[in-house]
């Protein structure tokens, strides 16, 4: 420091920095980072001065900008200050050793600072499937005007990316088989933090992929019931309810086609039942039900059931039905079984008897 500069000019106090006008065109702002706060350096031109008086919890730095403004390195809270109105002093000291000192003090104001921003509607341990991207939704609530911005940290986060409308994922599906979280425990470790820039949150968040059943069996059918085998519908409308128990290692979905009764060997309209529900159990191992209606009037006939395929998480799919002629599909339901439908309508052919002629020859 002022190598070129003779002599050292000892100063009253310790100080914060001062800036030099050399001839009065080029303004500087220089600060003295010695070990020996009480000496600088003497320049041709004029030196302003920070100095004591000062009192401060904790010290900022006060100095001048280039365009003679006086700022702090160090902002002062409000809330956490002891002394709200901080006294200092500007000592301008010319090449002749002329000084002026000017008394100033600085008072600290309160400001409304916005609430910190909170992370909300998602948990801070999840469960995942393996081979699955989508990991939750999450929102933000900030009463800032300020932008609010989503940043990811923390042992795994590379692993990891958000996406604009607030959605956190995995950015290559995870292999529960192949790990590749820090600790190869498939339990990965993501901080998500949102910022305003003057405020900000955080979550540590723990994410564990589980294993997901590989297996290449259909959903398989049991206990296939029914609350009736015959109808008339000649008069009105009747109800057949079926339920049938369908187990899938995977787990089916909650589409499986439109259950019907099929005229077995005639031509007549199929009869149609709404969706499947599931009564009790779970995707895995359930008891679905679904109740038919035979629309008065419906052919009369025989008729057997088909469900439509319950299709499970790998794809693959099976149908229930109780065909008796269809060897693909025949009692895949575990039973053989038709239904009759019977209108009131005569069915049977005109019947013949008492055939007489009045000769066997003619000449």
């Amino acid at each position: 420091y002022c190598e070129n500069y003779d002599p050292y000019v000892p100063w009253e106090g310790n100080y914060f920095g001062y800036r030099a006008d050399f001839e009065n065109t080029v303004r500087k702002t220089i600060t003295d980072k010695s070990s020996d706060l009480s000496k600088t350096c003497s320049y041709p031109n004029s030196l302003i001065l920070l100095e004591s008086p000062r009192t401060w919890d904790v010290r900022p730095d006060f100095y001048f900008t280039e365009d003679d403004k006086i700022i702090m390195d160090v902002p002062v809270d409000y809330e956490s200050a002891t002394n709200k109105v901080i006294p200092f002093n500007i000592k301008a000291t010319n090449s002749i050793d002329e000084s002026k000192v000017l008394d100033m003090q600085m008072t600290i104001v309160d400001v409304d600072e916005p609430a910190d921003p909170i992370i909300a509607d998602i948990l801070d341990q999840i469960t995942v499937q393996e081979n699955t991207v989508f990991v939750s939704n999450f929102s933000v609530i900030s009463d800032s005007n300020e932008t609010v911005s989503i940043s990811l940290s923390g042992d795994d986060a590379d692993k990891f990316e958000v996406s604009s409308n607030n959605l956190l994922a995995f950015k290559t599906a995870p292999n529960f088989e192949v790990p590749t979280d820090t600790d190869s425990d498939n339990v990965y470790k993501v901080t998500l933090s949102a910022s305003t820039g003057s405020a900000s949150a955080s979550m540590d968040i723990e994410v564990t992929v589980i294993n997901a059943v590989e297996e290449s069996d259909p959903p398989a059918f049991s206990d296939f019931t029914y609350t009736t085998t015959s109808v008339d519908v000649a008069s009105e409308s009747k109800n057949i309810t079926f339920t049938v128990r369908v187990k899938d290692a995977s787990g089916v979905g909650n589409d499986h086609g439109v259950a019907r009764l099929y005229p077995d060997g005639f031509s007549a309209n199929s009869v149609a039942a709404p969706a499947w529900t599931l009564k009790s159990g779970n995707d895995k191992d359930g008891i679905w039900e679904t109740t038919m209606t035979v629309p008065q009037g419906q052919a009369s006939g025989e008729y057997y059931f088909s469900s439509g395929q319950f299709t499970d998480a790998n794809g693959i799919g099976k149908t229930c039905s109780t065909n008796y002629t269809d060897t693909s599909n025949s009692g895949s339901c575990g039973v053989k079984q038709n239904w009759t439908v019977d209108n009131g309508a005569e069915s049977d052919p005109p019947a013949f008897s008492d055939f007489t002629y009045t000769t066997t020859s003619v000449d």
